[in-house]
């Protein structure tokens, strides 16, 4: 049986004493969770709060703070990160924060769990210095409880989300409660059976369009346990395997950037399923994964704004996507339109399609074209023909105006060998050099950055606002 949203908290589907969620504190049952989702709803009733911003790692209190949201009419955002002054700067969109972190400077609910798992509940206002101890919210009784949770969401129940940003300013994206329940139902098509008796673990955050996919709306939808904790590093995810409480196996829900970065020198744990999203993940990053713990992890393909589209398990080069129940594709030139049950009418992709019979292959992004003195510049297929010389590993390209004038600027991270050979200027002439038979003069970087890895933002995609601020110092070529 699938749950949708407004079904989860109904103990008549399943026992009170279900246990949704676990951490190092011990387990917290679905009376656990109703009681938290009731009491959020209370407060911020009596708040009369419309608009509330979740900020949220732990998966268990974001999901009481996500239901406590919709069932007190509030509508929830996910600002998708958890900086105080980023949220101080935002304070026009929301009349209140909910964390799990001290965000000093901003009206909050403080959601936490004691020594023991009780649910903690504070209120801070904002101009109370951080350690103040707040107004502390007391618990409901089963009557009280039932009359906050036991009602059904309406059919107009949404969220916001925000575009990462990577491209530009984030934009925010409306997403109807109906549309992720849907979306559930498709992951439950083709990752299901794989999952049955399973916990969850995950190395991504809730506050994001994939982590609010695949460690909120999946397990719950599905009646799995999670893991209420993020995972940083290696070292902990082995050490959470080793816990042997869950006989049905474990799955885990991570990104590019965190399969990058493992450290498999140690042998890895045997996973169920093991899912990444928020950026193309190379072969190489696949294969090393393989054979450090048996199972190769499977990607899956989509946006903020569409939910997901297709999905593929990433063990060879090249590896086609598969379309998810019901996606239809349209194209016109190098323009690709989605039809999806998820979506209310067609939406333009952002990225180049190929689409064949045994699947569809990404052929880059579609939308960053720029114009340099009347001549149209793909900063993608720049950073493609500085990706193919010997010299570079990875490779950034952003227009930027300086001085009145538009040009390209290139953040690059070198080879070894590249690294030792040259001096910076020489460098760049050898870059240049190499370009000019590939590219237009134009389309040549005119500022260059040297880096040992590209910044990333916590969902594993290029930090726009840090790349551009390296560019802020001199020397300015």
């Amino acid at each position: 049986m699938i749950l949708t949203c407004g079904q989860w908290l109904s103990t008549k589907l399943r026992p009170g004493s279900t246990v949704i969620a676990y951490d190092r504190q011990g387990s917290y049952t679905l009376e656990n969770l109703r009681e938290a989702a009731g009491r959020i709803a209370v407060t911020l009733r009596e708040l009369q709060v419309k608009r509330a911003a979740l900020c949220l790692e732990n998966s268990y209190l974001f999901t009481a703070a996500l239901l406590g949201c919709l069932y007190s009419g509030c509508v929830p955002l996910l600002p998708g990160h958890n900086r105080a002054e980023q949220l101080r700067s935002q304070h026009h969109l929301f009349d209140i924060v909910l964390s799990d972190q001290h965000l000093e400077g901003l009206e909050r609910l403080q959601l936490g769990c004691d020594a023991q798992g009780a649910f903690e509940l504070t209120h801070f206002a904002s101009q109370e210095p951080q350690s103040a101890p707040g107004k502390a919210v007391w618990p409901l009784d089963a009557a009280q409880v039932a009359s906050q949770v036991d009602r059904p969401l309406g059919d107009d129940a949404y969220l916001i989300l925000f575009t990462s940003g990577s491209t530009g300013t984030p934009k925010q994206v409306p997403k109807p409660i109906s549309a992720l329940d849907e979306e559930a139902r498709l992951t439950a098509q083709v990752f299901g059976e794989r999952l049955k008796g399973c916990r969850l673990l995950s190395s991504v955050y809730p506050m994001h369009m994939f982590g609010l996919t695949f460690r909120i709306f999946m397990p719950l939808a599905q009646g799995l346990c999670m893991y209420a904790g993020f995972v940083h590093y290696t070292e902990e995810l082995l050490s959470l395997c080793r816990d042997r409480s869950h006989p049905g196996g474990l799955a885990f829900i991570s990104s590019p950037a965190f399969l990058r970065r493992l450290d498999v020198t140690e042998h890895g744990p045997e996973f169920k399923l093991t899912l990444s999203a928020g950026g193309a993940l190379p072969y190489e990053t696949a294969l090393a994964y393989h054979e450090w713990c048996g199972s190769y992890p499977e990607e899956i393909y989509g946006s903020t704004e569409t939910g997901i589209i297709a999905h593929r398990v990433n063990d060879a080069p090249q590896a086609l996507w598969q379309p998810f129940a019901g996606m239809r594709f349209t194209q016109h030139e190098d323009e690709t339109t989605l039809h999806s049950p998820l979506l209310g009418g067609p939406f333009v992709l952002d990225d180049r399609l190929e689409i064949g019979p045994g699947g569809i292959t990404l052929l880059g992004r579609r939308d960053r074209i720029v114009k340099i003195e009347d001549k149209r510049v793909a900063p993608a297929e720049v950073e493609r023909r500085l990706k193919e010389l010997p010299q570079i590993c990875e490779a950034a390209v952003l227009p930027r105006e300086v001085a009145g004038r538009l040009s390209l600027s290139a953040v690059v991270v070198l080879s070894e060998g590249a690294r030792e050979q040259l001096s910076r200027g020489q460098l760049i002439l050898q870059l240049r050099a190499a370009l000019r038979p590939k590219l237009e003069p134009l389309a040549i970087p005119r500022y260059w950055r040297f880096v040992d890895e590209l910044p990333l933002n916590s969902m594993g995609k290029r930090d726009r606002a840090v790349l551009l601020s390296l560019f802020e110092r001199s020397p300015e070529s």
